[in-house]
């Protein structure tokens, strides 16, 4: 029997790789448009900096994107918050397809997760987390006889190489795995000084590897029951997303994420950020935000001003597609410069023209919007997180 040949392909007639926008603007620009698809992603962080909430989040972009195809769970830390995953997940449809699977061991999970690829149904399965995967043989073993080497590295060796062989079969299936870090304990100053637990095969099967720390509290004073005394209390995380490895895209690209405990990402909050330096969004006063060509009207207080863009799906549009597109044009032209190279003291101005058309198109949807009825129930008397001074509001956006 004559040997299968093997096909043969230009670089123009390779497929292009699908990509899924978070919509949150400093993800999406450091990871090069949006969650790859048909591939392993690796998210890793220390505990609580936001790392499940970041892939509840991916979800529940690729249950929209995609209304026919499932998302399966494997909840090998075998904790979940229903109710969180119902706030990042609202549409009822796409919770009826959030499954959840609760495996025993390493090889139950993954058992199934080849028969999800198997089925090439074009699926996304996360894996919560690599470091409490518990393979049968270790499981069995008795304490004091350890393996040096370990079995889940063998394990995920061998796990990783069965994935790679459906995905070159064509398996529709996208695969992110959750880890962890771990302190290297003994190790030399000149070693890394963290480690991801489960051997080194994810790291190099998987196509992208995003580290995720928190950097920042945000805070409001809130009464302590009982007494009359504030304190500072945390309600959201200021996170740091690192691209380690991308496939897709230039790697080593950094952008901050702000995660509000309870409700998911505030992507208005990074719209802010990147919008201040680009110069769509004005400041004064370090507390009162507009947008250039309204100055008149301005907002008291960051977390305001975010809530605002939030309830006008046009202005968050308007803004998500202005700074991304200014971003990826400033990075044609300097050779793929960094996104955290957009910080205070390092403002890109554009040019004269560009800015007197920026501010017309700020004017024309303004007249737009103006004209639409908006019931989004926003009040100027919430409190401020940045002030106690009352904030004066956009007109109806």
């Amino acid at each position: 029997m004559a040997k299968e040949q093997l096909q043969e392909r230009t670089l123009d007639q390779m497929d292009d790789t699908q990509f899924v926008p978070l919509r949150d603007v400093g993800f999406d620009l450091a990871v090069g448009g949006g969650t790859p698809q048909n591939c392993i992603i690796e998210v890793f962080g220390s505990e609580a900096s936001g790392k499940t909430t970041l892939c509840f989040e991916i979800a529940n972009t690729f249950l929209k994107q995609f209304p026919k195809k499932n998302v399966y769970y494997y909840n090998y830390e075998r904790s979940i918050d229903k109710f969180y995953v119902r706030n990042l997940i609202k549409d009822v449809e796409c919770q009826k397809r959030f499954k959840i699977v609760d495996p025993i061991y390493l090889e139950d999970g993954m058992n199934h997760l080849f028969q999800v690829m198997d089925a090439k149904l074009g699926s996304l399965c996360i894996v919560d987390s690599l470091a409490a995967m518990t393979p049968k043989d270790e499981a069995d073993k008795a304490l004091d006889k350890a393996q040096v080497g370990g079995f889940k590295a063998k394990a995920m060796a061998e796990v990783c190489r069965k994935i790679g062989v459906r995905l070159g079969e064509g398996a529709q299936t996208t695969i992110v795995f959750i880890n962890h870090v771990n302190p290297v304990l003994g190790g030399f100053s000149f070693i890394p000084q963290q480690i991801t637990p489960g051997g080194k095969a994810v790291k190099f099967w998987a196509s992208l590897r995003i580290e995720i720390t928190v950097v920042d509290r945000l805070t409001k004073e809130e009464v302590i029951p009982g007494t009359t005394k504030k304190e500072k209390i945390p309600y959201g995380n200021v996170c740091r997303l690192k691209v380690e490895k991308n496939k897709f895209s230039p790697p080593y690209r950094r952008a901050l994420t702000y995660i509000i405990l309870g409700q998911g990402i505030d992507r208005a909050m990074s719209l802010i950020d990147y919008g201040l330096q680009i110069g769509i969004i004005g400041m004064k006063n370090k507390m009162d935000y507009y947008l250039t060509g309204r100055e008149a009207d301005t907002i008291r207080g960051k977390a305001n001003f975010a809530n605002k863009i939030n309830q006008s799906q046009k202005l968050f549009d308007y803004l998500y597609s202005r700074i991304a597109s200014y971003i990826e044009a400033r990075r044609m032209e300097q050779k793929n410069i960094n996104v955290d190279q957009l910080s205070e003291g390092n403002t890109f101005e554009a040019p004269k023209g560009e800015q007197t058309k920026e501010e017309s198109e700020v004017e024309k949807m303004f007249r737009e919007l103006q004209t639409e009825e908006t019931d989004d129930g926003y009040s100027s008397e919430e409190s401020s997180v940045d002030g106690d001074a009352p904030e004066t509001s956009i007109e109806d956006i």
